[in-house]
C-alpha cells in the first residue's frame, strides 16, 4: 500500500517537473513567474524538489562537470511514462510539454555529440553503451574494451603504445623484449613486457590492477619515479593524490566486467551508478550528494542494468522515478 507521505512526495516532484518544463527555454510571463514564486514559497519541500529537478537537468546536459562527455543518449520516439514507479506523474509530459521536453532533450543530445567529436576523432577503437569488444593487436596482444570505452593506438617499430581515452580496458600483452607495451591513461603511463592488467579511468585519474606478472606505473608519464605492481596489487593515481599507495587488489573482481559481472565491495553509490550508466541506454541520476556517498557491496549482471538498479534500491531502501529512459534515484 502506498503511504500518504510517499504519494504526497510524488505529487510534489511531479509538480516541480511540470514547472521546470514549463519555464525551460523561454521567458516566462509575469503571471507565470509570480505563480512559480508563490508555489516555491508555500513549502520548503517545493523548493527542494525544484532544486533537485534543476540539478538533474544540469547533469543531463553535462554542464559544470570536468569529466569528459559520454556518448549522446538515444532520443526515444515517445516520452510516454512507464507503468512502474509512476506515482502521480503520468500527465506531466502530456500535450505541449512533451514536445517542449523532446526538443530540449534533442538539443542536449546534439551538444553531447559536438563535445564528443574530438574523442571520436582520436579513437581507433571504441564501444557503445553496454558493449564489450575484444581487439587483437598487430603483435598478438589483446585488448578487451569495456562498455562505452575508447582507445587510440600508436604502434611503431620501436614501441607499442596505446592511449585509454575513455572507460576501462583489460590488456593481455604478448612478450616482446625489444618493444615495451605502454598504456597512457589520465596523464600516467603503464609499462609491461608480457603480462595482463586492467586500467580504469576515474573522474580524477586512473585505477590500475596487475593480473599477471609485473607492470611499471608512472605518474605523471614524464616522471622518472615509477612503482612496480605485482599480480594482485593495484594503485590509483591522479592530480589530487599523485602516485598513490600500492594496495592489495582482487584480480577476479578487477576483470569481472569482461565476464559480464560488476563486483562492488563497500563502494560509494555514485561510483556504482557512474559505471552502471555505461551499460544502461539512458541516464540514471542520483537526487542528492548525501545519497551519492552511501556505500554498497554486491555482484550484479551487466546484461540487465535495470535489474541491478532494482537490487540496489532494495539493498539501500531507495526508490526511483522513471521517465522513459531517464531515472531519478531518491529516498
Amino acid at each position: 500500500m502506498t503511504k500518504p507521505q510517499d504519494s504526497q512526495a510524488d505529487s510534489i516532484r511531479a509538480r516541480a517537473i511540470d514547472w521546470f518544463v514549463q519555464m525551460d527555454g523561454r521567458q516566462p510571463t509575469h503571471a507565470e513567474a509570480e505563480a512559480l514564486k508563490a508555489w516555491l514559497a508555500a513549502d520548503s519541500r517545493h523548493r527542494q524538489a525544484y532544486g533537485q529537478v534543476q540539478q538533474m537537468w544540469r547533469e543531463l546536459g553535462m554542464l559544470e562537470r570536468e569529466a569528459p562527455l559520454p556518448l549522446p543518449l538515444p532520443l526515444p520516439l515517445s516520452l510516454s511514462m512507464p507503468q512502474r514507479r509512476m506515482g502521480g506523474i503520468g500527465a506531466v509530459f502530456s500535450g505541449w510539454r512533451m514536445a517542449a521536453t523532446a526538443s530540449a532533450l534533442a538539443a542536449l543530445a546534439l551538444v553531447a555529440l559536438i563535445f564528443d567529436l574530438p574523442m571520436r576523432l582520436r579513437a581507433d577503437a571504441r564501444t557503445g553503451i553496454g558493449e564489450i569488444s575484444e581487439i587483437m593487436l598487430p603483435d598478438g596482444s589483446k585488448v578487451t574494451l569495456g562498455a562505452n570505452s575508447a582507445i587510440g593506438m600508436d604502434y611503431t617499430a620501436q614501441r607499442r603504445g596505446l592511449r585509454l581515452l575513455r572507460g576501462e580496458a583489460l590488456f593481455e600483452v604478448a612478450a616482446d623484449a625489444e618493444r615495451p607495451f605502454e598504456v597512457l591513461a589520465a596523464e600516467g603511463i603503464q609499462r609491461a613486457l608480457g603480462t595482463a592488467f586492467t586500467v580504469r579511468l576515474l573522474p580524477d585519474g586512473a585505477d590500475v590492477t596487475a593480473l599477471e606478472h609485473q607492470i611499471s606505473v608512472s605518474y605523471p608519464a614524464s616522471s622518472k619515479n615509477a612503482v612496480t605492481l605485482s599480480p594482485g596489487q593495484r594503485l590509483r593515481y591522479g592530480e589530487r593524490i599523485g602516485l598513490g599507495q600500492v594496495r592489495p587488489g582482487d584480480t577476479a573482481a578487477a576483470a569481472a566486467w569482461a565476464r559480464g559481472k560488476l563486483v562492488y565491495v563497500d563502494q560509494p553509490l555514485h561510483q556504482v551508478i557512474d559505471e552502471l550508466n555505461r551499460y544502461y541506454k539512458g541516464r540514471i541520476v542520483i537526487s542528492d550528494r548525501t545519497l551519492a556517498s552511501r556505500r554498497i557491496s554486491g555482484v550484479f549482471e551487466t546484461k540487465d542494468p535495470l535489474a541491478t538498479l532494482d537490487a540496489i534500491e532494495r539493498s539501500l531502501h531507495l526508490q526511483s522515478s522513471r521517465y522513459g529512459w531517464l531515472i531519478l534515484l531518491h529516498n
